[in-house]
């Protein structure tokens, strides 16, 4: 007989009084309060699992809990077969390196399964199910932040913005979301085109002007249609939500997401997601160049000089004989991939775009 001392606890009420616990080899236990006596079978109990010198604790069906530190006692009764219900299961795997090894192979490819495959379907189910009216006033509410934030009315002419927008729009195959375009002045964003997710598609005068010919224009809108298509905006809006609420589910704890080394990993999934999206789009860009006969040579024309005005920012000032430099004398064939800046990257590395789109201008001819 193991006879265990500790405080109990009935279960209704705060109040807590010292108790001792008998158990016996057949499994029996006699449970006495100094005001109240309890017999059973020891399987009775719930037993937490083992945790440093915390004190254990066996509790009853009906809420009684029995509070002890007599580790010893414990595991005595063990030895002798007697197992506190479903939690000394924990304990038991707990001390198995082989069953901690395997759970964990197991824990790492279902996470890895649902960021591959459960978390991108269930953002592309939600993103296609959502109604016309959230995507309109998500239009609008974004938009709204970034001319309070970024943009200025925009000083391109208006017979030029009418002329791009009538032609592009004139071009626009069929798509399940209505198609807008606007202008605005970059500003801080300088050069640069995106689409919203309720078909707003946004073309800064500093994109436009960077451009050489409008058919340059029209291969970035052909991306962005891609991204429209495809939802793209939304389904790594939804992703990313999910994962945040997971990693907060799982962690307990929402500050979580925004520590270093708990930010790190849900940083790196969503630019990996983001590459794929913009391949994505590329894809759908070629083909929509291809309905419409324009060489795709000319999306690799700006995505040159986008690369040129990104090298010539020089400790913030802009240098245009960098930038005609490196029009005119860069050997694009010798350039080599920066491995670690695609990783980190939301874009494939603009190399392999340039040379994805010359490539199917070469095959176009």
């Amino acid at each position: 007989m193991i006879e265990l001392a500790g405080t109990w606890f009935d279960g209704t009420t705060s109040r807590q009084v010292p108790a001792t616990l008998k158990v016996y080899r057949s499994g029996e236990f006699e449970l006495d309060t100094g005001e109240d006596r309890r017999r059973g079978r020891f399987s009775e109990f719930e037993v937490s699992p083992p945790l440093g010198d915390t004190a254990r604790q066996l509790a009853m069906p009906d809420g009684a809990v029995f509070e002890t530190s007599d580790h010893g006692g414990l595991s005595t009764i063990r030895e002798w077969g007697h197992h506190g219900g479903k939690l000394d299961l924990v304990d038991l795997v707990e001390k198995h390196w082989g069953a901690v090894l395997g759970l964990g192979v197991v824990t790492v490819a279902i996470v890895y399964l649902a960021l591959v495959y459960g978390v991108p379907n269930a953002a592309r189910t939600i993103a296609y199910a959502l109604p016309a009216a959230i995507l309109d006033t998500a239009d609008e509410q974004t938009l709204a932040v970034f001319d309070r934030s970024y943009f200025e009315p925009s000083a391109l002419p208006e017979a030029r913005r009418d002329a791009l927008r009538a032609d592009f729009l004139g071009r626009t195959p069929e798509m399940a979301i209505p198609v807008k375009i606007e202008f605005r002045k970059g500003g801080k964003l300088g050069a640069n085109a995106f689409a919203l997710p309720g078909g707003t598609v946004v073309f800064t005068d500093e994109m436009v002007e960077l451009a050489n010919d409008d058919r340059e224009l029209l291969a970035v809108y052909g991306h962005e249609l891609g991204h429209l298509e495809y939802r793209h905006s939304l389904r790594r809006a939804i992703q990313g939500s999910i994962v945040t609420i997971a990693v907060v589910l799982v962690l307990g704890d929402a500050t979580a997401t925004t520590d270093l080394f708990g930010a790190i990993p849900l940083a790196l999934t969503d630019l990996a997601w983001s590459r794929e999206f913009e391949r994505e789009a590329d894809s759908y860009t070629l083909e929509f160049l291809r309905a419409e006969q324009v060489d795709p040579g000319y999306f690799a024309s700006l995505m040159q000089r986008l690369e040129c005005r990104d090298r010539a920012h020089i400790k913030g000032e802009f240098s245009q004989p960098t930038f005609d430099a490196c029009i005119t004398e860069t050997d694009w064939s010798s350039e080599e991939e920066d491995e670690l800046g695609e990783f980190l990257s939301t874009h494939p590395a603009t190399l392999e775009r340039m040379q994805r789109f010359r490539q199917a201008s070469a095959q176009s001819e």
